[in-house]
């Protein structure tokens, strides 16, 4: 388990996502075609992306409350491109999704900070990772950050460089699952 005094870091950058997103979008407005730009088909547009945070924000949310409530709780394994699609992703406001994924996150990391030692080993199941602890949480909610941002950056500079195909370079969702 990670030592007390070195949580600062992964909340400081819990706490650093979206306004990480947030200065990689800076000037863009709802209208712009950035948002629907796809040089990868096999992963979300950007407008997209931000949906998919905004959402799945409350959804870590959720499954560390219920490690925290209950005795190693098995978690629901979601489908995110179904959730997508029954959330209309495709057309919902990327600001505004920026701006919920914005104000959601300090309700997560208050949970986190507010927490003793002793709770981040508290686990919880879930497929594929099987027994998985609020630390463990931690670091996956921070790297599911860091692919999106990644993600961001590299549609924003293919789209500005008139790049269309990011399958090309070997960037693809696929790759990092397997």
């Amino acid at each position: 388990m990670l030592p007390e005094k070195a949580r600062l870091y992964p909340f400081t950058a819990l706490e650093s996502a979206p306004v990480v997103m947030s200065a990689l979008l800076r000037g863009r407005t709802s209208g712009d075609d950035l948002w629907d730009f796809r040089p990868n088909p096999e992963r979300f547009t950007l407008r997209e992306v931000l949906a998919h945070v905004a959402d799945w924000d409350n959804i870590f949310l959720e499954r560390v409350q219920r490690i925290l409530d209950e005795d190693q709780p098995t978690l629901p394994d979601l489908d995110e491109g179904a959730i997508a699609l029954a959330n209309a992703y495709a057309i919902q406001d990327p600001l505004d999704n920026l701006k919920r994924w914005s104000e959601s996150r300090p309700e997560l990391v208050k949970l986190l900070r507010s927490r003793k030692h002793e709770d981040f080993g508290r686990i919880g199941y879930k497929a594929p990772f099987g027994a998985i602890s609020i630390d463990a949480w931690l670091s996956l909610i921070i790297g599911h950050d860091m692919y999106h941002l990644r993600q961001t950056s590299e549609y924003i500079a293919a789209y500005e460089s008139g790049q269309t195909d990011l399958i090309a370079t070997g960037w693809s969702s696929t790759a990092l699952r397997k």
